[in-house]
């Protein structure tokens, strides 16, 4: 609670006590323009707690199809986390601040999409466009990938 002292929004496939998790944020997390398209929405189809912090999965299609345990001040920026799955808490990462939106992708499919890889957690890490796409299972990642490109394929398996 002390890190996210707003509170949380517990989702479970974008929805959150029978209203979209968009919606029970109140332009407080899973901020994305008015697409019609449900790919451009913020936090749609989205598994996880997220902070109340006014940044937490703000841009088009950030945090969309994902599965994160916990995001705390993370996941900035159009398409960031986007199909991001099996990371346990993104805390200050994977973001594009300053520049939200445009497309920016950091933690997109991540860990390898589609397979059992796992991230315990990202702190202070991947923060660029593109940084930390399809990386595999690294364990914890502490103040680092930091830039555009930054770990892009680290540890990928494929």
């Amino acid at each position: 609670k002390e890190l996210c002292p707003t509170g949380f929004v517990e989702c479970v496939h974008g929805m959150s006590e029978g209203i979209t998790c968009k919606q029970a944020c109140d332009g407080k997390c899973c901020v994305s323009g008015d697409s019609t398209d449900a790919f451009d929405r913020a936090c749609n189809d989205f598994n996880g707690k997220v902070c109340k912090d006014n940044v937490s999965c703000t841009g088009d299609g950030s945090c969309s199809g994902a599965v994160i345990g916990t995001v705390i001040n993370g996941c900035i920026g159009e398409d960031s986390c986007n199909k991001a799955r099996g990371i346990g808490l993104i805390y200050n990462g994977c973001s594009c601040e300053g520049d939200e939106f445009n497309s920016c992708e950091a933690c997109r499919y991540s860990p390898e999409f589609e397979s059992n890889a796992y991230i315990q957690e990202i702190v202070n890490s991947c923060q660029g466009r593109e940084a930390c796409n399809y990386i595999g299972s690294v364990g914890s990642m502490k103040d680092s990938c930091l830039g555009a490109e930054a770990c892009y394929f680290l540890a990928y398996a494929h």
